[in-house]
């Protein structure tokens, strides 16, 4: 989706509304009806939940909740195809009374709620309470628009670990049968995968996703890629000595054959394949999920690793403790609706500690029990299960992520991934005999002092003339650092051109003014 809706559009559909005669002043007056009756456009994942457990539970919860019968009439629509319609749904205004969106940037919503397309929830505080009261101050900065409205429900991740589902993964059995020594540092993993490939010479001993197995390479530097935060202010990576140092590593090992040519391109099928066939032995990816799917292959986890011993490493902070935004998921409503209060209410009501039990775990003896310390379990028909998900799925729990009730993006318990992501050998005090998710291992090594979380960027918000520029110079300048990443990696231009790239860079366009935009609203 573009990042901005255009002028055009959006004075066409402000036109839109007042010749329809409607306004969210006007029909806040409107007489609550007898049967509430409104409209909703949702994704939907593997399949729809209409009809299972927790979907039901909710629609009844719903019509007590709000004292009279809800009559939701929702348009499902398939989750890739609504992703692909979006851009066309937003700029036609037919839209439901309440939709969800998954756009990513928000910036084209401030634009859309300041013409008064979208509801306001600080016009509706009786109505928002669960949702004002759930988000933090930080996050709720960062969906403020410049007028100081908010104009969606956005999704929350809500955690009591750090931890990561990015992972480091190796073939224990490999390491175990020839005595190998599990890396500590980044030269430990060049002189692993050293031996790994003069054992087998057919293969590339270390993979991983495309941008992750860079993401982390650069964090062991204490460093990162495009535009982030380094703990104190908002820098460009890939102008920076950390990031030409893990250029520098990189490309040793794919000029060695140590790296797979492929792994820009390889899909999680083709990388993980390689990974249970012997092809490859290391990677940097996500998480075990089912470690039923390759059986007499043992893939355990090991630390993220520091360059010299030297300094702790950072590793991803993809999941953080307390309550964050969750990427660019949020619910919307039409500021066409008629029933612009009850509207806001269905939607607060998902936000609120039953409905976030309710989706996250289901119902209380049937799927989850309480144990003695408060905390939450699946009962052992889902933990016992040869796939938790698709039992949960069964249920119509969100946290299955093929099958999710309500209308989403309804907040995302982690926990839940916690108490039911596979427990594989994790490398703690010499050896991998403990078995453990990638979750607690991860945040238990950074309780250890083994590893630090990187720094996670404050939540910052910008005008929107602040926003046509910073998409302006960084959609050029990313292109250029994207394009000279692969070739200093790939050695099609050497790393002694590391100045000539810089001049290049700065006279392609001026990065530092993004930055100061960023670095001002700290």
């Amino acid at each position: 989706m573009k990042n901005k809706i255009t002028a055009g559009f959006l004075i066409l559909l402000a036109a839109l509304v007042l010749f329809s005669g409607c306004s969210p002043k006007t029909q806040a007056g409107s007489a609550a009806p007898d049967v509430l009756s409104l409209t909703v456009d949702r994704p939907i994942f593997t399949e729809s939940p209409v009809g299972k457990l927790v979907e039901t539970e909710w629609r009844k919860a719903l019509d007590k909740y709000m004292g009279m019968p809800v009559n939701l009439t929702i348009n499902e629509v398939p989750y890739g195809d609504y992703s692909e319609r979006l851009s066309i749904y937003m700029a036609s205004g037919e839209w439901a009374d309440i939709f969800s969106w998954n756009g990513g940037d928000i910036s084209s919503l401030f634009d859309l709620g300041e013409q008064g397309l979208l509801l306001n929830l600080r016009d509706y505080p009786d109505q928002t309470k669960n949702f004002f009261s759930l988000t933090p101050d930080t996050a709720l900065k960062t969906i403020t628009s410049e007028d100081n409205g908010v104009y969606m429900f956005h999704d929350l991740l809500i955690s009591s670990y750090n931890g990561s589902q990015e992972c480091v993964r190796v073939n224990v059995d490999v390491l175990n049968r020839h005595n190998l020594k599990v890396p500590e540092t980044l030269d430990d993993l060049y002189q692993l995968a050293k031996q790994l490939k003069a054992l087998y010479p057919d293969t590339f001993p270390i993979t991983g996703y495309a941008g992750m197995l860079q993401n982390n390479i650069m964090r062991a530097f204490h460093g990162g890629r495009k535009l982030y935060y380094n703990g104190s202010k908002f820098v460009y990576g890939n102008r920076e000595n950390a990031f030409r140092q893990g250029l520098e590593y990189l490309h040793k090992l794919y000029a060695e054959k140590l790296l797979d040519p492929e792994w820009y391109t390889d899909n999680e099928t083709q990388r993980t394949a390689k990974l249970n066939t012997g092809k490859s032995f290391i990677a940097y990816s996500y998480s075990d999920m089912d470690p039923e799917s390759h059986p007499g292959v043992t893939l355990g986890y090991i630390p993220y690793l520091s360059p010299d011993g030297s300094t702790v490493p950072w590793y991803p902070n993809d999941n953080q403790r307390g309550v964050i935004l969750a990427g660019g998921y949020c619910i919307l409503i039409n500021a066409k609706t008629k029933y612009p209060e009850l509207a806001m209410k269905i939607v607060d009501f998902q936000y609120s500690k039953e409905m976030l039990t309710l989706f996250n775990w289901g119902v209380e003896g049937t799927t989850y029990t309480v144990q003695a310390d408060g905390s939450k379990q699946f009962v052992p028909e889902i933990m016992n299960a040869p796939n938790m998900s698709l039992k949960m799925a069964e249920y119509g729990i969100n946290t299955s992520y093929s099958v999710r009730s309500g209308i989403q993006f309804v907040p995302q318990d982690r926990d839940v991934a916690v108490a039911t992501m596979p427990n594989v050998p994790v490398y703690l005090n010499g050896s991998f005999n403990q078995i453990m998710s990638c979750w607690k291992y991860y945040d238990d090594l950074e309780k250890a002092g083994k590893a630090i979380q990187a720094p996670v960027a404050p939540s910052v918000s910008f005008t929107s003339a602040e926003r046509d520029q910073i998409s302006t110079i960084r959609t050029i300048i990313d292109t250029f650092a994207d394009e000279y990443e692969m070739k200093f990696i790939t050695g099609e231009v050497s790393l002694s051109q590391w100045d000539r790239y810089l001049s290049e860079f700065k006279a392609l366009a001026d990065i530092d003014v993004v930055l100061n935009i960023y670095n001002s609203k700290l």
